[in-house]
């Protein structure tokens, strides 16, 4: 079956993913499967499977648990299909039955080994792509060119500023496909556009008020990217024209820097406060209109201004500018600082975006962040992860969860850090750039 020239149907096809062994490290509660898995074969795997099937229509085959949606909760476990307790073809058998999958279904099996064999015991007359590959390098280089053929389907709009970039054809074909683009950036908070002066003017409380009708920014859900985007806080030539084609790759800007004039060049953005730079320089009223004169689209998130390494003089100094970002228009990151899982029961989540990792570097490598990041997930929140610049900071991100990270590794030596950098996101890919999801 040529699954590149199969019209899409959302409602006709359920594509199966095996399940990795390499799991989302430092948890021992539940967590929804979409998270859970964070091998490079199961990234690459899920990412094959969005371009077939809408994200509610893929199913995790469990060694534990069966068949169980990306959105299900599920305990972790350390466990293998035909040991004691793992799941039979009887039981998933059962299972699918249950769900209604066993009769005029279209099902495509993308899992290889046990899996595949499991699979093919409860639909023989499944699609199964990587059948017949010799190894895993084989299984990856097929789900690869599956991938870079076909547009995501159906997890998300396609932003505006995304839209322009496509050829006439490709937008075309996006119709035929998917949703309409959507006339609104993939970060924007409905409700937001207000006067920058008026919002300084203000009253705390009064700001409050006029936040609460906002609605959350509108983030693509679990595990809608492949891998995290990579935002530079260096801008230069050969960058901008990597990025162009690449919606791995985009910009970070912050206030006193020229960077901000180069937005124009990348997928995406994202604006930090300054706060590190600027020390006791920083002033949050022209930051604020700082950020009022930047592009809403595609603005991933503003971020409030923070204390470095203190989480609850952070959450203090955060609190007045969360709402003001958000009535500008703007998605808005509060800073994790030190110390933040010790005051969880005053995290405002309902008044920010985005959770953006900061902190000194011991506490950025304890237990508590993977906890916090996916606490954010699991409420819908973007994850970022500041200050990544080494491969070994890029990879724990990936397996982490964040949706993006930063750092400023061009900085020194641009022209020889750049093929490295590259070289990092297309080894989280399987060694290929996986297609702009749309």
């Amino acid at each position: 079956m040529d699954l590149q020239a199969t019209p899409f149907r959302p409602s006709g096809r359920t594509v199966i993913v095996g399940c990795s062994a390499t799991k989302f490290p430092g948890i021992d509660f539940p967590v929804q499967a979409g998270l859970l898995y964070t091998g490079s074969f199961f990234q690459l795997c899920h990412a094959a499977a969005a371009y077939l099937t809408p994200l509610d229509r893929i199913l995790v085959l469990s060694a534990r648990y069966g068949l169980v949606s990306l959105d299900q909760t599920i305990e972790p476990y350390d466990l293998k299909l035909g040991q004691p307790g793992s799941i039979t073809a009887d039981q998933v058998r059962a299972q699918a039955a249950r769900r209604g999958l066993l009769d005029g279904e279209e099902i495509v099996v993308l899992a290889g080994g046990a899996y595949a064999e499991i699979a093919r015991g409860v639909w023989p007359h499944a699609h199964f792509p990587l059948g017949g590959c010799r190894g895993i390098g084989e299984q990856r280089a097929r789900l690869a060119a599956l991938v870079n053929e076909r547009r995501w389907r159906g997890t998300f709009q396609l932003p505006a500023s995304m839209w322009a970039r496509l050829t006439p054809d490709e937008q075309a074909a996006y119709w035929l496909q998917a949703d309409p683009p959507s006339t609104s950036p993939i970060g924007t908070c409905p409700g937001g556009g207000a006067d920058v002066e008026e919002l300084l003017d203000a009253s705390n409380e009064e700001i409050r008020e006029r936040a609460a009708t906002l609605e959350p920014a509108e983030y693509p859900g679990v595990g809608a990217f492949p891998q995290p985007v990579y935002l530079s806080g260096v801008d230069n030539p050969a960058l901008r024209d990597a990025a162009a084609e690449d919606w791995r790759l985009g910009l970070m800007v912050q206030p006193g820097n020229a960077t901000a004039g180069s937005i124009g060049a990348y997928y995406w953005y994202a604006a930090d406060n300054g706060c590190y730079a600027q020390g006791d320089r920083f002033q949050p009223a022209a930051w604020l209109r700082w950020v009022a004169g930047l592009p809403r689209d595609p603005c991933l998130f503003v971020v409030a201004p923070d204390v470095w390494g203190d989480a609850q003089a952070t959450l203090l100094r955060a609190g007045p500018w969360l709402d003001r970002v958000r009535l500008l228009g703007f998605p808005v990151a509060l800073v994790a600082q030190d110390g933040l899982e010790a005051c969880r029961d005053r995290i405002p989540w309902d008044r920010f975006d985005c959770l953006m990792v900061g902190g000194t570097d011991p506490w950025r490598a304890s237990p508590a962040v993977p906890q916090l990041v996916h606490e954010a997930l699991q409420r819908g929140k973007w994850a970022h992860w500041g200050r990544v610049n080494s491969w070994e900071r890029v990879k724990w991100a990936a397996s982490i969860g964040f949706d993006s990270v930063d750092g400023t590794y061009l900085r020194y030596g641009p022209d020889v850090n750049l093929p490295r950098l590259l070289g990092w996101v297309d080894a989280l890919s399987g060694g290929v750039q996986l297609a702009l999801p749309a």
